[in-house]
């Protein structure tokens, strides 16, 4: 499989080319690392969990800051704007939208760090 991050997605693509690739909003995704698989993390979304092998430990921390960057990213990017102008109340609407969209999808009734 191989794997790019852009633009806060992941892209997954799958090794046969009749199947799509996943596109993955690291936005509502999280990753975890494993503590009793150094070399392994796990980024869950909505309703999947995917695991991660990479070769190394440190190889393993690489893509964990690369997807957290990522993520950060596109969180300060939907966040940005300009306090003076009329786009910047239609951004905060938008911004409150989807909040609101993500907190009412499934498994968002508690946090998915502490339970």
């Amino acid at each position: 499989r191989k794997c790019i991050v852009k633009n806060g997605f992941l892209t997954i693509s799958h090794g046969t080319a009749n199947r799509p690739p996943a596109k993955l909003n690291l936005l509502t995704c999280q990753v975890k690392t494993n503590p009793e698989e150094k070399k392994c993390f796990d980024l869950i979304s909505h309703d999947r969990t995917y695991h991660f092998q990479a070769e190394d430990e440190q190889d393993c921390q690489i893509w964990i800051s690369v997807l957290q960057n990522s993520k950060e990213e596109a969180l300060n990017n939907a966040f940005k704007g300009d306090d003076n102008t009329g786009e910047n109340n239609i951004v905060q609407e938008l911004t409150k939208e989807i909040i609101s969209d993500v907190q009412r999808m499934p498994g968002n009734d508690m946090c998915c760090d502490c339970g």
